[in-house]
C-alpha cells in the first residue's frame, strides 16, 4: 500500500520574505520535504510594518530557492501574490508611498515572473487565475465575511489555489513526500476553518486532499 503524501501549513500571519527567509532552515531540517511551495510577497508588499523593499525581496526569495536546494528538495513553486481590494486595504495601513496598491503588487510579482525562469522552479500564477475569476466569492469581504478585509482568500480562494497546485504537481509528487508550504497568511488560512493547518477550508488542507484522492 502506498504512503500518503504529506501537506504542512508553515504560514504565519504577517510573515515577510525575510522573516521566511530566517525560518526555512529549520524547517527544512525537521519537516524534511521533497517539494517547497513559496508564498511571500503580500506583507513585503502591502503590510505597513513589515515593507520590504522589492530589491531585497527577490534576494530572499532565490536564497530560499538555494537553501531549499541545497538540502536536497527537489521541487519548488512559486505562487505569485493574489490581487486586492485596494480601498480596504489602504483604510488598514498608513503608507509613504503614493503607488496603486495593485500596481506595486503587480510590480513583486514580476520579480517572482522572473525568479520562475530559473531551472526547475514551477510558477503558480494564482494572480492571474484570480483576476479572471469573481472578486467579490475569492477575497473576504464585508458580504461575504463581514469584515473589510480585501486582501485574504475565502474558502472558495483558498480551494482554488490548493487546486491549482495541485495541477501543477501532479507529475512532480511521489506517494509518501511531504510538501512544505511556507508562507504567510494567505497560506495560514486567515478567518478559515482549519487555519494554521492543514485541515478544514485552507489551501494546505484542499491540496492534500487532491495528492491523496
Amino acid at each position: 500500500m502506498n504512503k500518503a503524501i504529506v501537506v504542512l501549513n508553515r504560514g504565519v500571519c504577517g510573515c515577510n520574505s525575510r522573516q521566511g527567509l530566517m525560518r526555512l532552515p529549520k524547517l527544512l531540517k525537521t519537516d524534511r520535504p521533497q517539494i517547497l511551495i513559496i508564498g511571500f510577497g503580500v506583507n513585503d508588499a502591502l503590510n505597513s510594518s513589515a515593507l520590504v523593499e522589492i530589491g531585497e525581496f527577490e534576494m530572499n526569495i532565490k536564497k530560499m530557492i538555494e537553501t531549499a536546494e541545497k538540502s536536497g528538495v527537489r521541487s519548488i513553486v512559486i505562487n505569485t501574490i493574489n490581487p486586492i481590494i485596494a480601498d480596504y486595504v489602504k483604510a488598514r495601513h498608513q503608507y509613504s508611498f503614493d503607488e496603486d496598491l495593485n500596481r506595486r503588487v503587480e510590480r513583486y510579482n514580476q520579480v517572482l515572473r522572473k525568479i520562475v525562469q530559473l531551472p526547475d522552479i514551477l510558477l503558480n500564477d494564482f494572480h492571474k487565475l484570480v483576476s479572471t475569476g469573481n472578486l467579490d466569492e475569492l477575497l473576504q469581504n464585508e458580504a461575504n465575511s463581514g469584515i473589510r478585509d480585501g486582501l485574504h482568500l475565502t474558502a472558495a480562494g483558498a480551494g482554488l489555489l490548493g487546486e491549482s497546485i495541485a495541477a501543477l504537481l501532479k507529475e512532480h509528487v511521489k506517494p509518501g513526500e511531504i510538501i512544505l508550504c511556507l508562507g504567510d497568511s494567505i497560506t495560514y488560512g486567515v478567518a478559515l476553518p482549519g487555519c494554521g493547518t492543514s485541515n478544514g477550508s485552507t489551501y494546505p488542507a484542499k491540496l492534500e486532499e487532491i495528492l491523496r484522492t
